[in-house]
């Protein structure tokens, strides 16, 4: 089945500097290529969208962790598995500091 596009100035020079250059033996073959591409990115998105629905289902259901057990967790996998083990890299990033650590660490009450 043959298919004609009117692609517009700028991706017809696009196009056509491929095939100048040999990167593509034909205007199709780049037009296929672009499609394969957008075919992949709608695949990622679609899975993606899914992961999202799981998570949230997993939410509505109760199906949670709290933040500290999951980063308790984290720092507790051996230093040769996780860079961050025994250190406090992992946490001073990520877990929430509370009111009275901010105010000890300023030294007062």
């Amino acid at each position: 089945m043959a298919t004609s596009a009117d692609l517009g100035k700028a991706l017809e020079v696009f196009v056509t500097k491929f095939v100048a250059t040999g990167r593509y033996h034909s205007k199709i073959e780049v037009l296929h290529e672009g499609v394969r591409l957008v075919q992949e990115r709608e695949a990622r998105l679609a899975a993606l969208d899914a992961s999202i629905a799981r998570g949230v289902a997993d939410a509505d259901a109760g199906r949670v962790k709290s933040t500290s057990e999951v980063l308790d967790r984290l720092e507790a996998i051996p230093t040769r598995f996780n860079p961050y083990s025994g250190s406090n890299r992992l946490t001073a990033c990520i877990r929430p500091t509370l009111p009275s650590e901010i105010t000890s660490a300023r030294g007062r009450p």
